[in-house]
């Protein structure tokens, strides 16, 4: 019987606990084939990856002996199938990473996330060598992407930061919004935000403070679980459940303040609120103390581009302000955003 074939994004970790890895370097061509034949014509992994872009199975399509069959004259293996379990995607996956390059990033992010790191501390908390982590270092610093201080301690390069540059003007979002923002701290009296989602995480792209702005860790090129902020609600509920399901799975929800959303249906219950609405609140739920109401910036098909926001301290965003008149004061700024987007 012939899988259903789906996206190889739609791999959930159910399907990889109860699918078991299935060894095999041939699928079935299915095109053109007539009932009753017993002969199926051998396809090599590498076309068939390129022909279903890598698909997985559902965890109830178990694949077992009569899968598989071996052809009496061609001695070679042919399945009847055209899915690759998850197991194979997941095996085939990590042959095409380099693991040199992963090693050579967690190392950047660890110097970056420590403001600085030595040797010897990197290959402790990483659990390398140090002669791997110096030869990293070494070529890092060659490249100009890490530069050593005094103490022999490790820093990230400004050479990073022409490419983050890029990266954001990039984002088409961030030139139209960036006036608006400025205009929505300055009417708000508090700080707000651009933020856009990128790999299911939020990051964000610039920031305005007023006069009255508390200092937070929000600058730009920060990362944040979506689900712990409004600006990430408000995206997530303009995504389709399916795409909302592969973040939650890849992501999780961790908790991290006694406020956040940690059960899926409780978070879609609140991302149906949030569409009928328009826009959605945080009552610290990412940060102790900290409130926020925010809405998604969409392009003319709906699709989100980002989210703007407005955050401020619990005691002077209470439920008057945060849900009377703030929604009202980011959904004119939305709307005017969103028309320099279209018909810019």
């Amino acid at each position: 019987m012939v899988s259903s074939i789906r996206n190889h994004s739609d791999c959930s970790v159910s399907d990889r606990r109860s699918i078991p890895y299935f060894e095999t370097r041939f699928v079935e061509r299915r095109v053109g084939r007539t009932a009753g034949t017993d002969h199926a014509e051998p396809i090599p992994m590498d076309a068939a990856l390129s022909s279903f872009h890598r698909p997985a199975i559902r965890s109830h399509d178990r694949l077992d002996s009569a899968t598989a069959t071996r052809s009496a004259k061609e001695q070679s293996f042919y399945v009847v199938i055209d899915a690759f379990s998850c197991d194979e995607r997941m095996k085939l996956e990590d042959e095409t990473t380099v693991k040199t390059t992963t090693k050579s990033l967690r190392i950047v992010e660890f110097v970056h996330e420590h403001n600085g790191a030595g040797i010897t501390e990197i290959a402790t908390q990483l659990e390398l060598s140090k002669s791997t982590v110096y030869k990293h270092l070494r070529t890092l610093e060659q490249e100009r992407y890490v530069y050593k201080g005094d103490g022999d301690v490790y820093y990230v390069g400004l050479r990073f930061l022409s490419l983050g540059v890029g990266a954001r003007r990039r984002r088409r979002i961030y030139e139209t919004a960036k006036p608006e923002i400025q205009r929505l701290a300055e009417e708000s009296g508090e700080m707000a935000n651009l933020l856009v989602e990128e790999h299911g995480r939020g990051i964000f792209l610039y920031r305005a403070d007023s006069s009255r702005a508390v200092n937070l860790d929000t600058h730009a090129g920060r990362e944040v679980y979506l689900h712990t902020t409004a600006m990430g609600k408000a995206i997530l509920a303009c995504l389709p459940e399916r795409r909302v399901d592969e973040i939650i799975d890849r992501h999780g929800l961790p908790e991290m303040t006694e406020h956040t959303i940690t059960d899926r249906e409780v978070l879609f219950e609140d991302l149906e609120t949030i569409a009928d609405q328009g826009w959605a609140v945080d009552r610290e739920e990412r940060l102790k103390g900290l409130c926020c109401v925010a809405t998604a910036i969409t392009d003319p098909d709906d699709t989100p581009l980002g989210a703007i926001s407005v955050s401020g301290p619990r005691s002077r965003l209470k439920d008057g302000k945060l849900v009377d008149e703030l929604p009202e004061l980011i959904l004119n700024i939305k709307n005017v955003i969103e028309l320099n987007v279209a018909y810019e």
